[in-house]
């Protein structure tokens, strides 16, 4: 896989993973204290998870490195966890159900 092909499909994951989170917050708005309580932490660790990714990726976009193979699966790694979170706090909100 290129580097360019591969940090495309990062960007995506960002985007999709933005869109979800948004969905979140909207539903976590509408719930009570002890919801947001409860979930905020998630969205807080789902918030870090994406700079970090984000951050990766720009830094790889710009160094461009011959060797990228530890990076690439740092992000993969990172796509995983934040997979997670989502499912998590899509689970724990009230009516909630994985993927919004």
């Amino acid at each position: 896989m290129q580097l360019q092909d591969f940090c495309g499909q990062m960007e995506k994951q960002l985007v999709a993973f933005k869109e979800s989170l948004g969905k979140i917050e909207a539903r976590l708005d509408s719930g009570g204290t002890e919801v947001k309580q409860q979930i905020l932490p998630v969205v807080g660790d789902i918030k870090n998870l994406m700079t970090e990714l984000a951050a990766q990726k720009e830094r790889l976009e710009k160094e461009c490195p011959s060797d990228w193979s530890g990076e690439k699966s740092r992000m993969e790694d990172l796509i995983g966890q934040i997979g997670s979170h989502v499912d998590q706090a899509w689970t724990e909100l009230p009516g909630g159900e994985v993927g919004g």
